[in-house]
C-alpha cells in the first residue's frame, strides 16, 4: 500500500470510477473486481481496514451446514464452491480444518439428521476432496480427550476451511492496489450528493487530522455493514432501515484448557452449535447469534453470552471443565442481515433470518450491498459490479466480466510460484535463526512479502524477537505494518496487523508499552500520543474482558509505562 500521505495528496484531483464506503471483505473484494476489470477504485473505511465485522468471525471458509438444513442450497452451494476456489486462490491462508461432531445417547432424531445432512453436504460440494464419515465414540475420545461425557456415543468427522480473516481482507485490498486501486483507513464519508447525475460530490473526513476533503467520483457504493443504514440516513434522513444487527461473541483460551487437535461442532441446548476451533496457537469458542441494538462502534461480549457459552461446551466436557479464569480473550462482532423478515415476532433470535444479500438502489444515485459472508465475497463483488456496469453505462471498463477467480492473492502468480517462493522464505528463514513457529506465521501472513519482514531482520537482528512470549508474531513486523499496511495506532497493531489482542488479552496489556515505544520511534509520535496510544488500547481490552474481570479483578494488571524493555 501506498503511504498514506501520499496517497491523501492525490485524491481531490482524480474523478474516480468507482468509490467504496467500507474496506471489510465485501468492501474489499469489489474494489478488486473493479481495478481488476480496468475501473479506477477509491475504497474508504471510517475506521481501520477489517475492524468491523470482518475481523471478528469465527475464521472459517466454510461451505455453509447450518443451511441445508434451512434448505438454502444454492447458497450452500455457493459457498462450497468458492470454498473449493479460495484454498486455490490463497493457499497460505486458507487451509483445511478437520471438525468432529460428537453424538449424544438420547439425541437419536437429530443425529440421524446430522449424518443426513452433511451426506447432502458433501452431494453439493461435488468438487471438494473431503467426505464426511462416521467415527465411533473411541475415534471422538482420540481427537478430543477434553471430551469426556459418557453420553458420547459416536460421531461425525467433516472437514471446511479456516483463515485469519483480517489478514484476509489486507490480502484482497493488496491485490486491489496491484491494480491500482487506492485504499484508505481513517476515511469517514460525511456527504455524498448526485446533481447533474454522472459525477457524485462526497465530502470526507480525514479522522487522523480531522481535515476534510472533497472527492469526484461517477459511481459510489455502499459496503459498510451493519453501517450501511446510518451512512445512507446521513444522505436522506427518510431512509428506512434495511439491516438486523446480529451480535456474536467469541471467547478465547489457551490451548492447555482444552486438549484437543481438531474443530469441534458442539450441537447446543438453543438448537445451534458452538464452534470450537484451533486457531493461533489458541483456541476460539463461539458464536452466539442474538439480535442487537446497542452502540455500532466496538460491541462488547456481555456476562450472560460468555456464560452461555462456557455451559455449552462443558456439557461434553465432564472432567475438566472451563471457567472464566481460563478466558484470555473476548470479542464480539455485528452480523449484518439483510431485514426481510420484519414479520418476525423474536426479539433475540437472529438464527432464522437469510444469511443472503441483497443489492439495492439507494439515495443519491449510490448502490447499496447489506448482507453475505466471508466465503462468497467474491461472489457478491462480481454482482455488485455487473450490476454496477448496467446502471451507469458511461462507465467503460477494459474487462466486462469478473476475473478475480483467477487472481492469485499473497502477491503470487500461481501454486508452483506458491511452494517455490514458500520453500525460498523458509530456508532463509531458517538461515536468520528465526523459529519454525514464527516462519509460518510469516508466511501465512504476508504471502510473498514475507521477503520484506526477513529483509528488516537481516539489517537489525533484535526485531527477530517474540512480541508476546507464547506466541509467533515478531517486532520486525512493525515497521513493515506501518509502512506498507497503513497501521496508524497500536491498536491497529495489536488487534488487526498481528492479531495478539484478539488472542490474548492479558499479554497484550503488558505488550503495549514495548511496542508503543517502537511506534513512536518509526512514526515520531511525542510523549503525550505515546501515553494515549497504550492508554486507548490497554482500556479497549480491558472493556472487551469486563465481564471476566468483574469477577477476577486482577487477571489484568496496571502496566507501569516506565518498566519497557528497549528494542
Amino acid at each position: 500500500m501506498e503511504k498514506r500521505n501520499q496517497t491523501l495528496s492525490g485524491i481531490e484531483t482524480r474523478v474516480f470510477d468507482l468509490v467504496i464506503i467500507g474496506a471489510g471483505i465485501v468492501g474489499a473484494g469489489i474494489a478488486l473486481d473493479a481495478a481488476s476489470r480496468g475501473l479506477s477504485v477509491l475504497i474508504l473505511d471510517k475506521g481501520d481496514f477489517a475492524s468491523g465485522t470482518s475481523g471478528k468471525t469465527t475464521k472459517l471458509i466454510h461451505g455453509g451446514l447450518r443451511y441445508v438444513e434451512q434448505y438454502e442450497f444454492a447458497l450452500c452451494r455457493e459457498l462450497c464452491n468458492e470454498r473449493s476456489l479460495l484454498s486455490h486462490l490463497a493457499p497460505h491462508q486458507v487451509k483445511d480444518q478437520s471438525f468432529i461432531m460428537p453424538l449424544m445417547a438420547d439425541s437419536f432424531t437429530f443425529n440421524l439428521k446430522a449424518n443426513i445432512g452433511l451426506t447432502i453436504y458433501d452431494l453439493i460440494a461435488s468438487n471438494w476432496s473431503h467426505r464426511h464419515r462416521k467415527i465411533k465414540a473411541k475415534e471422538v475420545f482420540e481427537a478430543a480427550p477434553v471430551i469426556t461425557s459418557n453420553s458420547v456415543v459416536s460421531g461425525l468427522r467433516f472437514y471446511d476451511c479456516i483463515c485469519d480473516d483480517t489478514r484476509f481482507v489486507l490480502e484482497v485490498i493488496k491485490a486491489a492496489n496491484r491494480f491500482n486501486a487506492v485504499a484508505l483507513n481513517y476515511m469517514e464519508v460525511m456527504d455524498c450528493k448526485n446533481e447533474d447525475g454522472n459525477i457524485s460530490k462526497i465530502t470526507v473526513k480525514d479522522r487522523c487530522k480531522s481535515q476534510l476533503y472533497n472527492i469526484q467520483a461517477y459511481s459510489v457504493i455502499n459496503a459498510s455493514g451493519v453501517w450501511s443504514d446510518q451512512n445512507l440516513k446521513n444522505m436522506d434522513p427518510a431512509w428506512e432501515n434495511h439491516v438486523i444487527p446480529a451480535k456474536g461473541t467469541h471467547i478465547v483460551l489457551p490451548q492447555s484448557a482444552i486438549d484437543v487437535n481438531v474443530a469441534l461442532l458442539l450441537p447446543s441446548s438453543d438448537g445451534r452449535f458452538v464452534f470450537v476451533i484451533p486457531w493461533q496457537r489458541s483456541i476460539i469458542v463461539g458464536t452466539t447469534d442474538i439480535s442487537y441494538d446497542g452502540p455500532l462502534d466496538n460491541p462488547k461480549g456481555t456476562a450472560a453470552e460468555i456464560e452461555f457459552l462456557i455451559n455449552e461446551v462443558n456439557r461434553y466436557f465432564e472432567n475438566k471443565k472451563i471457567a472464566l479464569t481460563d478466558i484470555r480473550a473476548v470479542w464480539s462482532g455485528l452480523r449484518p442481515l439483510v431485514d426481510d423478515v420484519k414479520k418476525s415476532n423474536s426479539n433475540s433470535d437472529t438464527k432464522s433470518v437469510s444469511r443472503k444479500h441483497i443489492i439495492i438502489d439507494s439515495p443519491n444515485d449510490t448502490i447499496t450491498v447489506i448482507g453475505g459472508k466471508l466465503t462468497n465475497y467474491r461472489i457478491i463483488a462480481s454482482e455488485v459490479i455487473d450490476y454496477l456496469l448496467k446502471k451507469k453505462n458511461i462507465l467503460r471498463p477494459k474487462i466486462e466480466k469478473s476475473v478475480t477467480h483467477n487472481i492469485m492473492l499473497g502477491g503470487f502468480t500461481d501454486k508452483t510460484d506458491f511452494l517455490n517462493s514458500s520453500a525460498s522464505i523458509s530456508a532463509r528463514a531458517r538461515k536468520l535463526g528465526i523459529e519454525p513457529a514464527t516462519i509460518e506465521h510469516l508466511l501465512s501472513s504476508y504471502g510473498k512479502e514475507a521477503h520484506n519482514i526477513l529483509d528488516l531482520i537481516e539489517a537489525q537482528s533484535e526485531f527477530n524477537k517474540r512480541i508476546c512470549p507464547d506466541f509467533p508474531p515478531i517486532y520486525a513486523e512493525i515497521p513493515y505494518n506501518i509502512k506498507n499496511e497503513m497501521a496508524i495506532s497500536l491498536q491497529d497493531i495489536m488487534y488487526r496487523r498481528n492479531r495478539l489482542a484478539m488472542v490474548n488479552q492479558i499479554q497484550s496489556y503488558e505488550a503495549a508499552t514495548n511496542v508503543a515505544r517502537l511506534m513512536q520511534n518509526l512514526i515520531g509520535w511525542d510523549d503525550n500520543r505515546y501515553k494515549h496510544e497504550i492508554a486507548a488500547f490497554q482500556n479497549s481490552l480491558e472493556e472487551n474482558m469486563e465481564a471476566v474481570i468483574a469477577n477476577f479483578p486482577n487477571l489484568i494488571h496496571e502496566n507501569d509505562l516506565n518498566n519497557e524493555e528497549k528494542v
